[in-house]
């Protein structure tokens, strides 16, 4: 009869490295942890090429494509966004909506777009964004709000510089979000297109384009929008602890996506 106990022979199993004493059945436990789990990075790796094509693919064409706003830092553009004039994508002066959700301290894009002759609506918040005036420009207004996925104010949900401070200890101060929804609503937009879509959010675009989908009618607001400029932030995924996680998270993007 053959023993169960053996010592095993320096060597390789799935391309990983072992010298220890064990039986049969540990081995095949640990083999099948091995092949699970390339099983799964190989599969995040087809879902994350894909999110990667649908990101990366032009699926029209724009003749008449601008840069607004930015700065330059060594060498390379922050903050800009592009803009099509293209005729059946042209914002008609006195008449297009803009929303800029996410400006930092560089309202560039937003007094550029502006020239354009179209009504501008600035969002963010934090202490630092106490200090500017409602009216940034002739027809262009700051928001001292967020766009969340929820309406309240709480210290920032989508990432925090000091995650076991309370609030009141003056780190991570609250900080003021509402939906997109009752945005539209407290500016009285409910029936106005928005011709121009900017989110710069710093990871907070998932969350939020997640709950836009679920309203039929945010979800047709976002098929109307001529622009939809979007700065993505795969940060998340690079924090993920197990090949599981990272996989989940990126099928949740790339089912958002679609």
């Amino acid at each position: 009869m053959e023993k169960a106990e053996y010592k095993m022979e320096e060597g390789r199993v799935m391309g990983t490295e072992f010298t220890s004493k064990g039986n049969k059945h540990d081995r095949q436990q640990q083999g099948t942890r091995k092949y699970n789990s390339r099983s799964v990075k190989e599969e995040s790796r087809g879902v994350a090429l894909e999110l990667h094509r649908l990101l990366t693919q032009p699926t029209t064409i724009c003749h008449k494509m601008i840069r607004m706003g930015g700065r330059t830092c060594l060498g390379a553009y922050d903050g800009t966004k592009m803009v099509c004039l293209d005729n059946d994508m042209e914002m008609k002066a006195r008449q297009c909506l803009v929303y800029s959700f996410g400006v930092g301290h560089d309202f560039t894009f937003d007094e550029q777009v502006q020239d354009l002759g179209c009504e501008v609506h600035s969002f963010d918040h934090d202490l630092d964004h106490e200090i500017y005036d409602y009216r940034i420009g002739p027809t262009a207004f700051f928001h001292k709000v967020r766009v969340g996925p929820k309406t309240g104010s709480y210290r920032n949900i989508f990432f925090s510089y000091c995650d076991n401070a309370a609030i009141g200890t003056g780190c991570d101060p609250p900080i003021r979000y509402q939906t997109f929804t009752d945005i539209r609503k407290s500016l009285g937009h409910e029936r106005r297109r928005v011709d121009y879509l900017k989110f710069d959010i710093e990871g907070g675009e998932w969350e939020v384009l997640q709950q836009m989908l679920q309203s039929h009618s945010t979800r047709a607001l976002l098929a109307a929008a001529s622009h939809i400029s979007i700065e993505i932030h795969l940060d998340a995924v690079l924090h993920m602890k197990t090949p599981e996680e990272k996989q989940n998270l990126l099928t949740t993007y790339l089912n958002t996506v679609q």
